[in-house]
């Protein structure tokens, strides 16, 4: 399984049973030629409710000191939502330091102006760190703080 993945199934195996978590469908495609393809875009990864607020998480994990912004296509459309109680954010793991940052949308999209990707610099400064305990080789995430 990519590290990706194994982190996403990580994250979800981690959601406490008095959350709400609902992990989206990746998007598929078909084709009847070999030059086209139907591909649907989900708004993001996954939603999580939890103590009256409602999250739409975008997960991403990556090697390295930052990620970069062509890894994160939902960016946009999770950036111009602005309702009540409401939070669009990215989870970012940066897999090689062992830290997971909660950023918001709205801060995803000012660190990317006239950047190419987001720093974890920028994630300690403006972000949240989830709490993560290593499993032998998996993590539990604690979202109970959220």
């Amino acid at each position: 399984m990519n590290p990706g993945k194994q982190f996403e199934n990580d994250f979800k195996a981690s959601v406490p049973d008095d959350q709400f978590f609902l992990r989206l469908n990746d998007a598929g495609g078909w084709s009847k030629a070999s030059d086209l393809r139907f591909t649907p875009s989900s708004l993001c990864d996954c939603i999580l409710f939890s103590k009256g607020d409602l999250y739409l998480l975008e997960l991403k994990s990556h090697k390295g000191y930052s990620i970069p912004q062509s890894k994160i296509k939902q960016l946009g459309k999770l950036a111009e939502i602005d309702k009540p109680f409401v939070y669009p954010c990215l989870v970012l793991n940066y897999r090689d330091h062992d830290v997971t940052y909660l950023l918001s949308a709205k801060d995803a999209v000012k660190c990317l102006t006239g950047r190419k990707s987001i720093p974890m610099s920028f994630c300690k400064e403006h972000g949240r760190i989830i709490g993560q305990v290593r499993k032998r080789t998996r993590y539990r995430y604690l979202l109970e703080t959220l």
